[in-house]
């Protein structure tokens, strides 16, 4: 039996990795006889970052990948589009469609687990994402919302509702941090503030809002120190290069999704404007501040878990709007239901369900 998984493999997100991760070790568990990942268009659909850090550098062409025996569309917002424009769109049915429509029309099984979507901006988009959904092996969505879109455009196979895969994620599953020591040295017995950054520019509302609040906050409460990273490697430059004038705060340096997730877990509160730094937070026992990029997909997770409180519209806040959540929410960890956790974990049991 070979399998072949499709996500979002093509960048260094955060989010991505830990699913491409998390399926790619269950599909293995599961002893299938071969997994490959969706490769194409080259270039665009796996980079080399994802490669090492999957250790998969299997080169797999379009006729090989054709002869799999079944397929997974694995978690990850892949069937929505966030924004239009003709190249984003040409982009998501290469690297997503394309695979799942090819083996729909074969006959072959396709399993969607974990998704989120809504809205497709062209009718091309929705009328073969519809007529795939309608044919695939099992479905399950991450929000009812995704759900509702789906069956709005004319979806009528059954949907299962379960909740966001990232929420598996637990402390005893986290290898240590490497950087222990040298963080424990600069905390010097304090707690700490994670301030994730995503995208890095000197104007935006993660310098002049998310940044000095933090800073004031922890000036008065001086049991907390403040860590910063970001959570794609691209822009760690980037960051480093606009952090440079500031001190006393410790500057963690993105290169590995697992290290970043055990960082998380070391922090007592985590600021963040990106959906699944947020999630993994959440699922750590974290006190979460999200200031949302992305709202309305960010808002239906923090609604789900019924912490929708914690959530802002990124381009809504400003310095008073951070540190008035941080007094608010600062010694508030989440704490998921076992229900919800168990839902995520579905999401990955399906495998074992795939006949071999």
């Amino acid at each position: 039996m070979k399998v072949l998984l499709v996500g979002a493999t093509f960048n260094s997100n955060f989010g991505d990795l830990l699913f491409s991760h998390l399926f790619y070790n269950k599909c293995k568990e599961a002893g299938f006889d071969e997994i490959s990942f969706w490769q194409l268009p080259r270039g665009h659909a796996m980079c080399d970052f994802c490669r090492n850090e999957l250790d998969y550098h299997k080169k797999v062409s379009l006729w090989r990948a054709m002869r799999h025996d079944a397929l997974i569309v694995y978690s990850g917002g892949m069937w929505g589009e966030p924004v239009f424009t003709r190249r984003g769109t040409v982009k998501r049915f290469m690297r997503f469609i394309l695979p799942a429509l090819v083996f729909t029309l074969l006959r072959r099984p396709v399993y969607i687990l974990g998704a989120g979507g809504g809205p497709l901006h062209t009718w091309p988009m929705r009328k073969m994402a519809r007529y795939i959904w309608n044919h695939a092996r099992r479905i399950t969505v991450r929000n009812v919302e995704t759900s509702d879109y789906y069956k709005s455009i004319g979806v009528t196979r059954d949907i299962e509702l379960t909740s966001d895969t990232a929420q598996v994620i637990t402390p005893q599953a986290l290898p240590p941090f490497l950087e222990e020591q040298a963080l424990n040295a600069f905390l010097a017995g304090r707690r700490f503030i994670l301030l994730q950054f995503s995208y890095v520019n000197t104007s935006d509302r993660q310098m002049t809002a998310m940044l000095p609040a933090v800073k004031e906050f922890a000036q008065a409460h001086p049991e907390y120190a403040i860590v910063a990273t970001t959570d794609k490697a691209e822009q760690v430059e980037n960051l480093r290069q606009h952090m440079a004038g500031e001190r006393g705060i410790y500057l963690y340096d993105y290169h590995d999704s697992w290290q970043l997730a055990s960082l998380i877990n070391l922090a007592a509160v985590v600021v963040t404007p990106t959906l699944h730094v947020g999630i993994v937070a959440a699922s750590l026992g974290k006190s979460v501040l999200s200031f949302a990029g992305f709202y309305e997909k960010t808002h239906r997770y923090y609604d789900q878990i019924g912490e929708s409180d914690r959530c802002l519209k990124y381009n809504t806040i400003n310095k008073d709007i951070v540190l008035s959540q941080l007094e608010k929410f600062h010694d508030k960890p989440i704490v998921l239901s076992p229900i919800t956790r168990n839902l995520a974990q579905k999401n990955l049991d399906i495998i074992n369900e795939i006949p071999r």
